[in-house]
């Protein structure tokens, strides 16, 4: 699961674009960034799966920052699902 190298330089103006929006203080952390939001989307995952008739609130749903880390996530939910959090 590795990212890849280009073989070929960027252009300029996205090394530019880039740089600019990186030097933005509000573009730091993580999208997810705070335990709120993931409160929220918590939130709002079980509200729509109660609407869907599968509800098991706080449960079901494991948050995490990418799809690296919810791979390595993966085995102990399959597992022993009684050692969730």
């Amino acid at each position: 699961m590795g990212v890849g190298e280009p073989d070929e330089m960027a252009f300029a103006e996205s090394v530019s674009a880039l740089s600019a929006a990186a030097a933005k203080p509000e573009n730091r952390g993580y999208a997810d960034n705070g335990a709120r939001s993931i409160q929220a989307s918590r939130r709002t995952l079980d509200a729509k799966r109660l609407r869907r008739g599968r509800h098991r609130p706080g449960q079901d749903v494991i948050h995490s920052i990418g799809s690296k880390a919810a791979l390595s996530i993966l085995p102990a939910c399959v597992i022993n699902p009684a050692t969730w959090p």
